[in-house]
């Protein structure tokens, strides 16, 4: 069993093992949180991150609330003896270990091709981050993105449970 889930799909929130939901401070908290969980592990330049998010500020002040943000999300992940974010001077990553996150698993299960469909479209609750709208142009144009390949992995796996249940 995972220390936390993380669910992105048909909205967001960030349970601990036991089910008990786990608060973030802020929305941009869980925007950030939801952009490095879906890098699946990789170093994201701080720089890319500041202007995802805070792209109305100068340079400065944006990697200032980059910082703050980190901030307010490692706390979180304390509360299910978690530390998953490593950051340096430069990049900041999520290591996925302990954490279930359904929008990776979803995406995974779909683009396998054994027959797991039931699996793939149980986690597929809603669009990723629905109610969620994006706070800048950056992040909206990789929300749409990411939305889309969503999307289309859902339209496969429907069309595949759809294909076995006929044959």
């Amino acid at each position: 069993m995972a220390a936390c889930r993380l669910n992105l799909l048909g909205g967001f929130d960030l349970a601990a093992g036991d089910g008990r939901l786990v608060p973030l401070p802020t929305r941009k908290d869980r925007l950030l949180l939801a952009y490095l969980a879906l890098s699946a592990g990789r170093a994201v330049p701080r720089e890319r991150l500041a202007g995802l998010l805070w792209a109305d500020r100068a340079e400065a002040q944006a990697r200032d609330s980059l910082k703050q943000s980190l901030a307010g999300i490692r706390p979180a992940f304390r509360q299910v003896c978690l530390e998953p974010l490593r950051a340096d001077r430069e990049t900041v990553a999520l290591a996925p270990d302990g954490i279930e996150i359904d929008a990776l698993e979803f995406a995974r299960l779909a683009g396998d091709t054994s027959p797991a469909p039931e699996r793939a479209a149980a986690l597929y609750r809603g669009e990723l981050l629905e109610g969620i709208d994006a706070i800048t142009a950056e992040f909206d144009a990789w929300l749409r993105a990411e939305r889309e390949r969503l999307n289309d992995l859902a339209a496969r796996v429907v069309e595949h449970r759809s294909c076995t249940a006929t044959s």
